[in-house]
């Protein structure tokens, strides 16, 4: 079998990479493949799913993995991400202490208000992707050289991906403000980041690939990665 393109190589390699199209095409399945082939090369590779019913642990024949990283193949770690998990981590993240987390967002009226907020699931998801691309091992050198995001459906996806660009852009200084713009730094990085889009050879499918490239090139600025057509 010839190797691929450079070109192709090249964004295989990316450290953040984003698998998206409309549901149904195959996605979380082209996911999990170039999650397992970076894992087969050697590199410490992370499987993100985006609040989603566990595909891509049946895809690769592992029990699933909620919230929480598990390697589940060597050289391979799952994680579904939820929003609440996401938000319990995030949260953390910020206040530092269990209890002070505890006594703040397990309090029945604030876990009301947090719910009551527009896509603030997305953006804590957002957050725990960003936060696993910064990861480090004790000498240093990165805890993941890959994490592969399995996003959820074209406009979900679209809100995912967009979210954090938003909030840095109209949020007043403080830390709200800081942690969206390093989320939107990895989203724009021309080196370290790229979509992948996925679609099957019918009309709907393709189209909705067709929107989410040029609502990525245009809104995202965020790279084009490869096309699989299912």
């Amino acid at each position: 079998m010839s190797s691929p393109p450079a070109v192709v190589r090249e964004r295989l390699d990316r450290a953040f990479q984003v698998v998206a199209g409309k549901g149904g095409v195959g996605r979380t399945l082209v996911a999990s493949a170039i999650a397992l082939r970076a894992s087969q090369r050697g590199e410490r590779v992370l499987l993100l799913e985006v609040n989603a019913p566990d595909s891509c642990a049946r895809f690769l024949g592992v029990a699933p993995a909620p919230d929480e990283p598990r390697e589940v193949l060597p050289n391979l770690w799952l994680c579904r991400m939820t929003p609440a998990g996401a938000m319990k981590e995030y949260a953390l993240l910020i206040l530092r202490f269990k209890a002070l987390y505890t006594l703040v967002f397990e309090n029945r009226l604030v876990k009301y208000l947090l719910r009551s907020i527009p896509s603030l699931a997305e953006l804590t998801m957002m957050g725990k992707a960003w936060y696993h691309t910064t990861e480090t091992l004790d000498d240093g050198s990165p805890r993941y050289t890959r994490v592969v995001v399995d996003a959820p459906a074209t406009g979900h996806a679209m809100t995912f991906l967009s979210l954090s660009r938003i909030v840095a852009d109209v949020v007043p200084p403080g830390v709200l403000k800081v942690a969206a713009e390093k989320m939107a730094a990895l989203i724009e990085s021309p080196i370290d980041s790229c979509l992948h889009l996925v679609a099957l050879p019918e009309e709907m499918p393709v189209n909705e690939a067709l929107e989410l490239a040029v609502f990525s090139a245009k809104k995202l600025h965020m790279a084009t990665g490869i096309g699989v057509m299912n």
